[in-house]
């Protein structure tokens, strides 16, 4: 599985070595000169990038935003804007997008109420010939797979299950890139060994970066059972050294993790 991790602008030129990809956050792209110009010299020099379209950030751009960013990036892999647990407008908006963008380029989340539309969009998703599914979360159908009374828990589980379900029925396609957008504890990754999952290709999180800064760290792999409440845009302009620097040791445990 390949991983990405969301950086703060002072870890940034780290990204090459420690992430197998560039996962680029839109809503950042006109706030910060470094972070736009980082994007662009990973586009020249080839880099694989997934661009997202700012859903669970709270700053979904407009369409013509969103266009402005893509030619400007060129991403590999565009996420089309979706809609919390909602089947319906997140296919119409797919449905709308890829007549404006490359669609061997698009990434779906797969967004639906329950298991039964979650498996129905999935099925849809491969017939009409998408490459990218991908799976966020927090998505409310997760809550049919698993019943464990703590939220974040339960959300874990779900989608451990609600994928091997798939991967049991023989309906997880082995010609989509699979990505895992973000995670509650990142010892969930675990769950995806390569050789049972070799559908699963990607995932992001800034998981070891943001704990860093709420003074947690990896040792000992205590870090993998807590939650972070901040997100990285949060800290992005951060100089702290202190937390820097254990976000670096926290990104060090993590591979090692799920090697």
């Amino acid at each position: 599985m390949k991983v990405s991790h969301e950086l703060p602008i002072e870890l940034l030129h780290y990204s090459y070595k420690w992430n197998d990809y560039d996962y680029c956050l839109p809503h950042l792209i006109d706030k910060y000169n470094r972070y736009r110009l980082f994007f662009q010299k990973s586009r020249l020099d080839k880099r694989f990038i997934i661009m997202d379209n700012g859903l669970f950030e709270n700053d979904l751009k407009s369409e013509s935003d969103l266009l402005y960013y893509y030619e400007l990036i060129q991403p590999d892999v565009f996420i089309t804007p979706d809609a919390w647990n909602d089947y319906d407008q997140t296919w119409e908006n797919y449905k709308e997008w890829k007549t404006k963008v490359d669609p061997s380029k698009i990434m779906v989340v797969l967004q639906a109420k329950d298991m039964f539309e979650a498996e129905e969009f999935y099925e849809k998703l491969v017939a009409d010939g998408v490459k990218y599914i991908g799976f966020n979360h927090l998505g409310q159908y997760y809550d049919d797979f698993s019943c464990h009374p703590h939220f974040e828990t339960k959300k874990t589980l779900g989608r451990i299950e609600f994928i091997s379900y798939l991967k049991e029925t023989q309906r997880l396609s082995k010609d989509i890139h699979h990505h895992l957008l973000g995670c509650n504890f990142s010892w969930e990754f675990k769950h995806y060994p390569s050789v049972y999952y070799p559908q699963i290709k990607s995932c992001d999180t800034s998981n070891p970066v943001t704990l860093a800064f709420e003074g947690i760290e990896y040792n000992k792999f205590l870090g993998l059972n807590f939650k972070p409440k901040t997100k990285v845009e949060d800290v992005f302009n951060s100089v702290d050294r202190g937390k820097l620097w254990l976000a670096e040791e926290n990104i060090k445990q993590f591979k090692q993790f799920i090697q």
